[in-house]
């Protein structure tokens, strides 16, 4: 599928093929989980899966946004006073990431995301330790 797909997407065909065969696989695990007649939490699962959409969306929407109007000003500005192309991405990339990482971390709490509380009592016992 990723020879297929790399003719008209080039890199991204590696994400979309990834990403649609690991729905088909998901979906032939179910498939012969309910041939067998083994039980699987469906609900609880897509529970969990409805969650997560909203701070990835609100992610999604970030990245977005940031990338078809702040992208070029971002870099034009800082070659603008001096900044070479490698340094000015760096920084971008400094730039993006932190309010990225803080707003799904953010969206993740107000939304209860179990995953979130896993890692914030990890995180809590490392600084114990230390």
């Amino acid at each position: 599928m990723n020879l297929s797909l790399i003719w008209f997407l080039k890199h991204s065909a590696i994400a979309l093929s990834s990403a649609i065969s690991a729905i088909f696989t998901f979906l032939l695990l179910g498939i012969f989980l309910k041939k067998h007649k083994i039980g699987f939490p469906w609900i609880e699962l897509f529970k969990k899966i409805s969650k997560m959409s909203i701070p990835f969306l609100l992610l999604g929407s970030y990245l977005f946004f940031h990338q078809f109007f702040l992208y070029s000003t971002i870099l034009n500005y800082l070659g603008s006073i001096g900044v070479n192309y490698v340094q000015s991405s760096r920084i971008h990339l400094s730039l993006v990431i932190f309010p990225a990482v803080l707003i799904f971390f953010a969206s993740s709490l107000i939304f209860k995301v179990d995953g979130i509380y896993l890692l914030i009592r990890k995180f809590r016992r490392k600084q114990e330790i230390v």
